[in-house]
C-alpha cells in the first residue's frame, strides 16, 4: 500500500476508541502517513487512547492543534491515554541498560500517559505541554539541557516514573533552588509523586541533587538506579537521603571515581532514621568507593 491509512477512511471511523501505529523509526515514509493520520483525528471523538511516533516537533504541534477544540485551553478532550515518540532515529540505547531495567521501562510504558522525547534540543511549549500531562518520562540524548527543572516542575507534578539516558549536558537532576522563569507558578513540592528514578551513561552528571530540599519532595521514591556517570564523586546529601523516607531499592553501577554514597558536609540528619524501608542495594564496580 502507498499509506497505512488511506486518506478519508480514518475519520469515518467515529466510535474509534484506541489507536496504535508501531513503525520502525527510521522509515522516512513515515512522515507523510502521519500528517494524513494526524489531519483526521479532530473527528475520532470517541478516541481515548493514541499511540504515535511523531519525527518532529513540528508534528506535535499539528497533533496538540487537532486536539484543541475551537482554539482553546489544551485539555486533552477526547485522548486520556497517550504514548508518544517524539523526535528522529532513536538507536537502540535498550540494550545498553541493565536488564530489569529494560523489563521495569517496557512494562511501565505500556501505561498510560507516557513521552519518549529523543535527539533534540530545546525546551519548546509543546514538550512541556505534554509533559503536563504525563505519568511517565522517557528523555533520551537531549544535547542542551543542565537539569531537569528547565523542562518546569510544574510540568512534572504528576510523574511517577522517569528514565533519564545520554543527555551529556546535564551536571545536576535536581536543584532546589532553581527560580522558575514563569512568574507565579505556584511552586509545588519536588516530584512528589515519582516513585521511579533512573539516570544512565551521563557524562558531565556531578549530582543528583542540590541546594536546598522542601518536605516532600522526592517523598514517594521507591527505586533510585544510577549507572556509568564518571563525574559523579558521591550521591547523598544528608538532607536529601533524609527525604528518602520510602526508597526500597538503590542501584549504583560503574562509577569510577564516586567515593562516599553520602556526602560529609554534615552529619547531622533532620530526620533521624534514614532509609528505613530500605529492602534491596546493589553496588556494582565502584573501585573507589570508600566510605
Amino acid at each position: 500500500m502507498d499509506t497505512i491509512i488511506p486518506t478519508g477512511v480514518l475519520s469515518k471511523l467515529n466510535r474509534l476508541r484506541k489507536l496504535s501505529i508501531d513503525v520502525n523509526l527510521d522509515d522516512e515514509w513515515w512522515d507523510a502517513d502521519v500528517k494524513v493520520i494526524l489531519n483526521e483525528l479532530s473527528c475520532l471523538k470517541s478516541l481515548d487512547n493514541l499511540e504515535l511516533y511523531l519525527p518532529s516537533v513540528e508534528l506535535l504541534q499539528q497533533l496538540l492543534e487537532q486536539l484543541r477544540p475551537d482554539n482553546k485551553e489544551f485539555t486533552y478532550p477526547y485522548v486520556y491515554n497517550f504514548r508518544f515518540i517524539i523526535g528522529r532515529h532513536r538507536q537502540c540505547f535498550i540494550s545498553r541498560l541493565l536488564h530489569e531495567v529494560e523489563e521495569i521501562f517496557k512494562k511501565q510504558k505500556k501505561r498510560k500517559n507516557c513521552p519518549e522525547y529523543i535527539n533534540n534540543e530545546g525546551m519548546l511549549i509543546e514538550i512541556t505541554e505534554v509533559l503536563n500531562h504525563a505519568t511517565i518520562f522517557f528523555l533520551d540524548r537531549h544535547w542542551m539541557m543542565k537539569m531537569l527543572f528547565e523542562f518546569g516542575n510544574e510540568n512534572m507534578v504528576n510523574l511517577r516514573f522517569c528514565l533519564l539516558v545520554e543527555c551529556n549536558e546535564l551536571q545536576t537532576s535536581i536543584d532546589g533552588d532553581y527560580e522558575y522563569p514563569s512568574l507565579g507558578v505556584d511552586k509545588k513540592p519536588t516530584l512528589e509523586r515519582l516513585t521511579y528514578l533512573g539516570i544512565h551513561y551521563m557524562s558531565n552528571l556531578q549530582s543528583i541533587w542540590k541546594g536546598s530540599i522542601d518536605e516532600g519532595c522526592l517523598s514517594c521514591l521507591r527505586i533510585l538506579a544510577l549507572h556509568m556517570c564518571p563525574n559523579l564523586t558521591t550521591i547523598f546529601t544528608p538532607n536529601f537521603l533524609g527525604n528518602l523516607r520510602l526508597l526500597e531499592e538503590l542501584i549504583v553501577e560503574d562509577y569510577y571515581n564516586i567515593k562516599s554514597l553520602v556526602s560529609q558536609e554534615s552529619l547531622d540528619l533532620k530526620h533521624g532514621y534514614v532509609l528505613r524501608w530500605l529492602k534491596r542495594i546493589s553496588l556494582l564496580d565502584l573501585p573507589e568507593l570508600v566510605n
